[in-house]
């Protein structure tokens, strides 16, 4: 039964959040003069729907998606307020605005989460476990030592020790901890894990000594915009690492993996919902402006293709392009439910 209710939580939360993004569409949308069909939350058949000014607003059975149609999307503008009827920035703008509402709701809900609730401060980094036969080992590196820099470039917060790792270059680096209150310098090398593709010391941080600190409004915001730009940057870093395949499918989560999530850590309290919530919108956004046909990414790089040619591409192969996107879309979503699925039950 608490399980049941974890699932109806997080498909409420998944359904927030899309609704956002719906809702960035269709602002943006009425204040540019765009002609909108329909704004409905859910998916499947209608269950209320109400009809004012010309504009459908409905309520779907399943909650969990929804959409704003615009006239005119996928074929030749017939009307004034079409969508393929509106000037390339317009319909650029409109486009962009869901990923946009997403990532403002994310660093709203990250303001909230640092006034109300706090972050742990991870400035100092203390090394616990230092494994036999690591590079760390074999440079020295003692159980209560202090990180205090890698490569000359500061260790400010936990974060920073996975950035800096990553850019070290040839798998060595040179890393100053504190050890009974003295600068002491390693030399690590030899520092690349084949198996996990990436450079690692072969250490556990001890976060015992981290503290939680609450945040002013004003630096909430600070601290807020930093972590939205972190994170960003963490996604394409990821998405480079699919590419080159250094991260495989089995680090990819769908709509049963999302639930999974929910189910595992929404019982630690409504904070550690709110940081799910983030997360999901920030990549929710970031997914939808990926370059990939029937998602936003994809539309706007055919309005950069009418851009550069002068010209646009027939709204009918537009449109063939996108519905064929949209099936391919489906199928990887369906891919990636079944593994999510079988990791469930393993």
């Amino acid at each position: 039964m608490i399980t049941l209710l974890y699932i109806l939580y997080a498909l409420l939360i998944l359904s927030v959040l899309v609704t956002v993004h719906e809702l960035g569409h269709y602002t943006a949308g009425r204040l540019l003069g765009f002609c909108v069909m329909e704004f409905s939350i859910g998916m499947g058949p209608r269950v209320v729907k109400v009809e004012k000014n010309g504009i459908i607003y409905s309520l779907k059975a399943f909650p969990i998606g929804g959409s704003c149609r615009f006239a005119g999307e996928d074929e030749v503008a017939q009307g004034r307020g079409d969508f393929n009827a509106m000037p390339k920035w317009r319909r650029a703008v409109a486009l962009a605005s869901g990923a946009f509402c997403n990532i403002l709701f994310a660093f709203i809900l990250t303001i909230i989460l640092l006034t109300a609730y706090g972050k742990l401060d991870t400035s100092r980094n203390f090394i616990g476990e230092v494994n036999v036969g690591s590079s760390a080992a074999a440079a020295g590196m003692l159980e209560g030592d202090l990180l205090v820099s890698i490569n000359g470039k500061p260790i400010d917060r936990y974060e920073a020790i996975r950035s800096l790792l990553d850019k070290a270059k040839d798998g060595s680096a040179r890393i100053v901890v504190e050890r009974g209150g003295a600068p002491v310098t390693l030399h690590l090398t030899d520092m690349f894990d084949a198996e996990q593709g990436r450079n690692m010391m072969g250490v556990t941080i001890d976060g015992s000594g981290y503290e939680k600190i609450r945040y002013g409004f004003f630096g909430a915001i600070s601290e807020s915009a930093r972590f939205m730009t972190d994170m960003i940057g963490e996604m394409f870093k990821f998405l480079g690492q699919l590419v080159t395949g250094r991260v495989s499918s089995q680090d990819i989560a769908g709509p049963v993996g999302i639930v999974d999530l929910f189910v595992t850590y929404a019982p630690q309290g409504f904070e550690v919902v709110l940081q799910i919530a983030v997360l999901l919108s920030v990549n929710l956004g970031f997914i939808n402006l990926l370059p990939l046909p029937a998602l936003d990414g994809g539309r706007l790089v055919f309005i950069g293709i009418e851009a550069i040619r002068k010209k646009r591409i027939p709204e009918e192969i537009e449109g063939r392009i996108h519905a064929m996107g949209f099936l391919l879309l489906m199928g990887l979503v369906l891919f990636v439910t079944v593994m999510d699925i079988t990791r469930c039950f393993q």
